[in-house]
């Protein structure tokens, strides 16, 4: 709700120059601004999953993720999760991995994902 404040201000001020210039009553600006807090609080619920952090959003959700190989990962190259191309280094001390192979995702440094050959394939994420 601290965000609207600024709006609040903002809006007490055009309501009050409004009501100084006589184009709009006392009544009708009070009633005006307690509309504007009606539709905040109203809103509120929605708008306050948008300032949220969610940790599994971006391309740190790709953690755990299996990807396919699309050319041999020796030690870098690129791989395929679902229908996104991420380049990838395979983790140290790690084996190469073929073309067509499961991979899965260790971390994500920047936009490289750090991957290892995969256990067991299944679908991606």
């Amino acid at each position: 709700m601290l965000y609207q404040i600024p709006s609040w201000l903002l809006a007490t001020l055009v309501l009050f120059v409004l009501h100084q210039w006589e184009w709009i009553s006392l009544p009708v600006a009070v009633l005006l601004f307690a509309l504007l807090l009606v539709k905040d609080a109203v809103l509120f619920p929605l708008t306050r999953a948008a300032y949220e952090d969610r940790s599994e959003h971006g391309p740190e959700a790709l953690v755990g993720a299996r990807a396919v190989a699309e050319q041999p990962l020796d030690p870098t190259g690129y791989v395929r999760i679902g229908s996104e191309r991420w380049q990838a280094r395979m983790a140290r001390g790690e084996a190469s991995a073929a073309a067509g192979e499961w991979v899965e995702v260790l971390a994500v440094e920047r936009l490289t994902l750090r991957v290892r050959r995969a256990s067991e394939p299944r679908t991606s994420r």
